[in-house]
């Protein structure tokens, strides 16, 4: 139901949602490397944004493929949407905490 209003909306709507998908998906991506370089102490500091970095770009690479599997055995746009959508809830409460424990003075 959800899925069928989004479709069913002007443009401009569905514009505007995914500007803000966007925004605070690669929010999320920055703040994970900006708290990255705050875990880590100085001499490490390097290799552990660039393994945070690296773990991201695996996922970039598997999520497109995983969801293109989902899809070839006939699971719904709607279903995918809502299962992807838990991960990232789970994704930002994880980074806001991750935020608040190693806020700086």
């Amino acid at each position: 139901m959800l899925l069928s209003l989004a479709v069913s909306a002007p443009p401009w709507v569905l514009l505007i949602a995914a500007f803000c998908a966007g925004f605070c998906i690669s929010g999320g991506q920055k703040s994970v490397i900006a708290l990255a370089a705050i875990f880590y102490s100085a001499p490490i500091r390097s290799t552990g944004v660039g393994w945070a970095l690296g773990i991201g770009r695996l996922g970039s690479i598997g999520g497109p493929f995983l969801i293109g599997v989902l899809l070839a055995y006939q699971l719904s746009a709607a279903s995918l949407f809502y299962g992807a959508a838990v991960p990232m809830l789970l994704a930002g409460i994880l980074v806001m905490l991750l935020g608040v424990k190693y806020k700086t003075p």
